[in-house]
């Protein structure tokens, strides 16, 4: 079995100042004869190392010379800022736009009767011609901007503002936007989420809703999201299912859709990292907040505080970069947001997400998928040179967006 690699780069476009951030971590001290130098089209970075090299196809392309100075000798660790030449590659995109920017598979990207299949086995979920039409959702939080707007609108000035009154909650059911208000699903429409599509139960096939323990049956989350529901040929958790609205939620990262005439699979399709990108995106977007509590669907908070298990706590510390690195096998920049990461105690989160000064929001998440992600950031704090995968008491990590 290989060890690491001996020489690690990573390059960073760094697009509002105009210049590419590269590191480099070394398996040993830099010698004299460690050397670092540019192609003459200043766009790959190469390192020579105790007979080693290694060489990184930079984001952008830079002006610098062509042996690049070794800052720090008997070092590990080497960095260079290198300024862009021409114009940058990636324009600076504003936090309340990201979420526009990272969305997979909206309702224009989708064939209408198209057929949609479990991702791992190919099993047929939904088949040709059921889906006649494609719609997307509103934002998140729609339920909350529908309640100010009737509460605050100028021809209802009178109004009692019964927030938080059983009263207030009755009054906002009514008009179909209460906090117990569900969108259902419609007989040949799929509805399309950040990172869902919603059906009508009756238009779906092979699928086995899976039994969930009295616990979780009690959660509020997973009276919100549904119970799991799983591929009936390989078992896979592919979705969740609302009885109460007769609809099945299926996860994008979970599924592939294919066009009717060429039955051929939609590219590229969304991963678990493109939906978490876009779900912290949006979380940003709408709410300000920057760090999120990713909570497992179905788990209680008694069964959390229990069992002891950690809860992930992700700050997005930067939602627009293009990075290159030297253990990622890739031709082109790979578009992805950069967060910093920890892990948390269920009453830590609670006192996170409780504070009166609180910049903390949850996000829920299938336990496959919190599980998966735990895995991605691990994976891609490996990319990064060995003096940059910490800050302070978190764990920097990356995660792809959506690049159609």
């Amino acid at each position: 079995m290989s060890g690491p690699p001996r020489i690690v780069l990573y390059a960073e476009l760094l697009s509002n100042i105009r210049q590419v951030s590269v590191g480099c971590s070394l398996s040993s001290a830099c010698a004299t004869t460690t050397e670092a130098s540019l192609s003459p089209d200043g766009q790959q970075l190469t390192v020579r190392h105790e007979g080693e090299e290694c060489a990184v196809q930079l984001p952008g392309k830079v002006s610098a010379p062509t042996k690049l100075p070794m800052q720090t000798r008997d070092s590990r660790n080497l960095s260079w800022r290198l300024p862009l030449a021409g114009a940058a590659p990636m324009r600076f995109i504003p936090p309340s736009q990201l979420d526009s920017q990272t969305v997979a598979w909206s309702a224009s990207e989708l064939p209408v009767g198209g057929i949609i299949k479990c991702r791992d086995c190919q099993a047929m979920v939904i088949g040709e011609g059921t889906i006649n039409a494609w719609k997307d959702l509103p934002s998140e939080n729609w339920a909350e901007m529908m309640e100010f707007w009737h509460c605050h609108k100028p021809d209802n000035a009178d109004h009692d503002h019964l927030h938080g009154q059983t009263e207030s909650e009755e009054h906002l059911a009514g008009r179909g936007y209460g906090a117990n208000s569900r969108i259902a699903g419609k007989a040949g429409t799929g509805f399309v989420d950040l990172s869902s599509l919603l059906f009508l139960e009756k238009d779906c096939a092979n699928l086995t809703p899976t039994e969930t323990n009295t616990a979780s049956k009690e959660s509020s989350s997973s009276t919100k999201h549904g119970s799991p529901v799983t591929c009936s040929k390989c078992s896979s958790e592919i979705g969740a299912i609302h009885v109460e609205t007769s609809s099945v939620t299926l996860y994008k990262w979970q599924v592939t859709i294919s066009s009717p005439e060429s039955k051929v699979d939609l590219q590229p399709q969304p991963t678990l990292a493109n939906c978490v990108a876009s779900m912290l995106a949006s979380t940003l977007s709408r709410s300000g907040c920057s760090k999120s509590i990713i909570l497992p669907i179905g788990a209680s908070s008694s069964s959390l505080s229990q069992s002891g298990e950690s809860l992930l706590h992700i700050w997005l510390f930067n939602g627009n970069i293009s990075f290159t690195s030297s253990v990622v096998e890739s031709k082109k920049p790979i578009p992805a947001v950069k967060v910093l990461y920890r892990f948390v105690t269920k009453a830590e989160a609670d006192r996170l997400s409780d504070s009166i000064t609180s910049d903390v929001q949850e996000i829920t998440l299938p336990i496959p998928a919190v599980r998966g992600l735990r895995h991605l950031l691990e994976r891609s704090n490996q990319w990064l040179p060995s003096g940059d995968r910490l800050f302070r008491e978190w764990t920097v990590g990356l995660l792809e967006k959506w690049n159609a």
